[in-house]
C-alpha cells in the first residue's frame, strides 16, 4: 500500500512524523501548520507553513474560525505543494485534532483533496478528551460535521480509551506512538518483504479499499508464540481476535457494523497454515454474518503474532452521539448563561432608570413644596 500520509495542525504532524521517522519506503506525505515554530521542530523534508499571510507563522491558538479561513486562504497553495512531492501512490490519509483551531479545519483540505485526486481519502481524527476545555469539544463537533462530508472512511481515535495513565497531560507522546502502531500495520497490507513471503490467504489494498466506508475503527492484539511451543495455535489466533476487538480505537456495538476486514501479520513460521481463517469466521459471526474480507501478511522472524481487526461502515456509535449530546448540553448552558448575563444587564438598567426616576421626583417634589410654602 502506497500511502501519501498528510500530518495537519500540531498533533496530526507530530503523528505523522512518527511514521516519517519509521523510514518506510511505501509512506511519503507532508506536514501542514500555521505554527512555524513548531513545525520547525519537526524533521520532515517536505513541510508546509500555511497561511503565513494570515497569521503570520502564528498558531490558530485552538480558534476553529481562525483555522477555517487561514486554510481557505491558503488552500490552493496546499494542493499545489501536495502536487509538487505526491509521485505515485494508492490513498491518501489525514490526521490531526478534531478539537484544534488548524487541525479541526480539516474539511478544508480534505474538500480539496476530493476535489483534485482520483485516490480514496482516508481521515484520522483524534476526539477531544474528557480533559479538554469545553471550546475544544465545541470545535470537534464542528470539524467533524464537515470533515467527514469529504472522505472515504473516517477513523475516529479516542484519546481517553487509549491513554494508558489517568491524566492525558504527560501521555501524548506515548498516545502517538499508539496511533503509530495501528496505522502502521494498516498501511503493511499488501507489503511482501521477498520471495515466498506470501500470506497462505493473501490480502491486498484492494481488500482494503473494498472493506472501508464511513466510520470505521481499528483494533490491534499482539502475542508471541515462541514463548509457548505447545500452544494450539488457531485458538490462539482467535483468542487475539477477541482480544482485539475489544481495544479498538474507538468503541462500537458490533450490531451497528456492516463491514470488517481482519489481517493477521507475523512470524510465518508460526502462524498455522489456517492463517486468518479462523479470525475471520469468529468475526463473522460476531457481527452478525455481515461482509468480512481476511488475510494474513508474513512479516517478521520474532515470533510476535498479531491480529488487525478494522470494523467499517458503522452505522451507529455511542460514544459519537454522547460527543454531540455533550455539546448540545454546552450550548444550552452558554445560551443560559447568555440570557441571565442579559437579564441581569437589563435590572441594572431598570434600577438606573427606578434612580433617575426617584431623582426627578424628589426634585420635582422639592420644588412643589418651595412655591407653596408661605414666607415666614
Amino acid at each position: 500500500m502506497r500511502v501519501f500520509l498528510i500530518g495537519l495542525g500540531g498533533a496530526g504532524c507530530r503523528i505523522a512524523h512518527e511514521f516519517f521517522k519509521s523510514g518506510k519506503n511505501n509512506i511519503s506525505g507532508v506536514l501542514i501548520d500555521t505554527d512555524l515554530a513548531d513545525l520547525g521542530f519537526l524533521k520532515h523534508k517536505y513541510r508546509i507553513s500555511a497561511a503565513e499571510g494570515v497569521l503570520g507563522g502564528e498558531s490558530a491558538m485552538k480558534d476553529l474560525e481562525i483555522g477555517v479561513e487561514a486554510l481557505q486562504a491558503d488552500r490552493y497553495h496546499i494542493i499545489e505543494k501536495i502536487t509538487d512531492v505526491k509521485g505515485e501512490v494508492d490513498c491518501f490519509f489525514l490526521i490531526s485534532a478534531l478539537g484544534g483551531g488548524t487541525g479541526g479545519a480539516a474539511g478544508v483540505i480534505l474538500e480539496e483533496l476530493k476535489k483534485s485526486f482520483i485516490e480514496p481519502i482516508y481521515y484520522v481524527g483524534l476526539l477531544p478528551s474528557t480533559e479538554d476545555l469545553p471550546t475544544v469539544t465545541v470545535n470537534a463537533v464542528k470539524g467533524l460535521r464537515e470533515s467527514i462530508r469529504h472522505c472515504d472512511a473516517f477513523f475516529p481515535v479516542n484519546m481517553d480509551t487509549l491513554k494508558t495513565t489517568t491524566r492525558l497531560k504527560g501521555n501524548l507522546s506515548s498516545l502517538n506512538r499508539q496511533i503509530f502502531r495501528y496505522f502502521n500495520r494498516i498501511f503493511q497490507i499488501g507489503e511482501v518483504k521477498g520471495k515466498g513471503d506470501v500470506g497462505e490467504n493473501a490480502v491486498d489494498f484492494q481488500d482494503f479499499v473494498q472493506s472501508l466506508k464511513g466510520l470505521s475503527v481499528v483494533g490491534l492484539k499482539v502475542r508471541n508464540f515462541k514463548e509457548d511451543p505447545n500452544m494450539d495455535k488457531p485458538e490462539a489466533v482467535l483468542a487475539l481476535t477477541q482480544q482485539a476487538v475489544k481495544k479498538t480505537t474507538l468503541s462500537v456495538d458490533p450490531a451497528h457494523v456492516n463491514r470488517a476486514l481482519v489481517v493477521v501479520l507475523g512470524d510465518k513460521g508460526e502462524m498455522d497454515f489456517l492463517g486468518s481463517i479462523p479470525a475471520r469466521l469468529w468475526t463473522e459471526r460476531y457481527i452478525h454474518g455481515k461482509a468480512v474480507r481476511g488475510g494474513d501478511i508474513p512479516l517478521s522472524k520474532s515470533g510476535d503474532v498479531e491480529v488487525l481487526v478494522i470494523f467499517s461502515e458503522v452505522k451507529k456509535s455511542e460514544e459519537i452521539a454522547a460527543l454531540y449530546q455533550k455539546v448540545s448540553v454546552l450550548g444550552k448552558s452558554t445560551a443560559l448563561v447568555g440570557n441571565i448575563s442579559e437579564i441581569m444587564e437589563n435590572i441594572v438598567s431598570i434600577k438606573g432608570k427606578i434612580s433617575e426616576l426617584e431623582g426627578d421626583v424628589d426634585a420635582t417634589y422639592n420644588k412643589l413644596k418651595k412655591s407653596i410654602e408661605k414666607p415666614e
